[in-house]
């Protein structure tokens, strides 16, 4: 495949596992902490949902190795062009085509994809280990050796004191596939052209992941959010252009870590600092914590789509329960557009009631009586 006009990634070789479907889909519910936990993987394995309640679950989750590793980061993709090109060949949706190889016989791909409109699509349970930026093709860990850095790779990853790929992954780890959740971008017939709302989806995943995993990430990109062209700049890089998967450190950016980081910013409630797992204390962390123990505790809705909207209205000021009722379930039914429930609308009724009584009213009463 000719690099410069990106397609599908290389196969990586792995041992396939026994298939396992992430709990939180299969019941339907998520259960989370009453307050973020932070540390490894390992050490709240129980308290972690195997896959993001952010996402749907258009098949069955792919066969994979169980994680023996923390989830250290996250590892940003595009699909390449690939799935648009045999899309308009063949009359089939790009998502579709992408899906169709994700979850193929060869069984190489993420834990996710973000189609051009947003939607989240599971591919592989978080706590298995995704083939989706493993370095046995070329050569395994041992290849970074002997490899000198490109200056683009360098003046990204030199304020890191990284001198090589293997000087971003945690200690102990020899492979950036034990180590971070990857995520794909759908691309368009240049292998790139991310929409908004792909950015908009990719930041409260990112987010969403750190939470879930105890994780602070200080900037983007960062050794805990990075892309394939990061982790491999020998299989990722266009010569004298720059990295193209997903496109950020080149002469021609086709990804922006600063749009992204902005998005992540505005959700988190912050303008600077660092990203991720809420801190134990306050008013708004403890509100976005107890909106997301109340989904999983009444166990009628599994989604907690919606709550990182809603908490960044409350660390704005916002304590009207219907408005941020509001915001919670548009989030959830963005093909409505923001319309207004009908009369006659009775699931989508009894569903906006169910959030308000049991979810948001709930919340801002414990967070009022915690902030007193």
């Amino acid at each position: 495949m000719n690099a410069s006009h990106p397609g599908w990634a290389p196969p990586r070789s792995e041992t396939r596992s026994p298939h396992m479907v992430s709990p939180f889909m299969a019941q339907g519910t998520a259960t989370l902490p009453a307050e973020p936990r932070a540390g490894w993987l390992g050490e709240a394995a129980a308290a972690v949902t195997a896959v993001s309640p952010l996402a749907v679950t258009p098949r069955p989750l792919v066969h994979r190795s169980a994680r023996t590793r923390p989830v250290y980061g996250v590892c940003v993709h595009t699909t390449g062009s690939g799935p648009a090109i045999t899309g308009r060949k063949t009359g089939k949706e790009p998502i579709t085509v992408a899906l169709d190889y994700y979850f193929g016989p060869e069984g190489l791909g993420p834990h996710y994809v973000i189609g051009y409109d947003g939607t989240i699509y599971a591919v592989c349970d978080e706590g298995r280990v995704a083939w989706h930026a493993g370095w046995q093709p070329i050569g395994g860990k041992a290849r970074w050796a002997s490899w000198t850095a490109p200056a683009w790779w360098s003046s990204v990853w030199r304020p890191w004191n990284a001198a090589t790929p293997a000087d971003l992954l945690p200690p102990g780890a020899s492979d950036p596939n034990q180590v971070y959740i990857g995520v794909e971008l759908l691309a368009d017939q240049t292998g790139w052209g991310f929409t908004e709302e792909q950015y908009d989806s990719l930041a409260r995943l990112v987010l969403d992941v750190a939470w879930r995993h105890g994780i602070t990430i200080p900037a983007a990109p960062s050794p805990r959010l990075l892309g394939h062209e990061d982790t491999n700049p020998i299989g990722r890089e266009t010569k004298g252009v720059g990295g193209w998967d997903p496109g950020a450190h080149r002469t021609d950016p086709k990804f922006s870590w600063a749009r992204l980081w902005s998005r992540m910013q505005a959700l988190h409630g912050g303008s600077g600092g660092q990203a991720g797992p809420p801190a134990g204390g306050g008013a708004i962390s403890s509100f976005e914590a107890l909106l997301r123990s109340l989904f999983g505790a009444a166990g009628t809705l599994g989604s907690v789509l919606g709550v990182t909207e809603a908490a960044a209205a409350f660390a704005g000021g916002e304590r009207n329960s219907d408005r941020l009722t509001d915001l919670i379930f548009h989030a959830r039914h963005p093909e409505r557009g923001g319309r207004p429930i009908a009369r006659g609308e009775t699931q989508c009724a009894n569903e906006w009631l169910w959030i308000r009584d049991n979810v948001v009213r709930p919340a801002l009463g414990r967070a009022a009586a915690s902030a007193s």
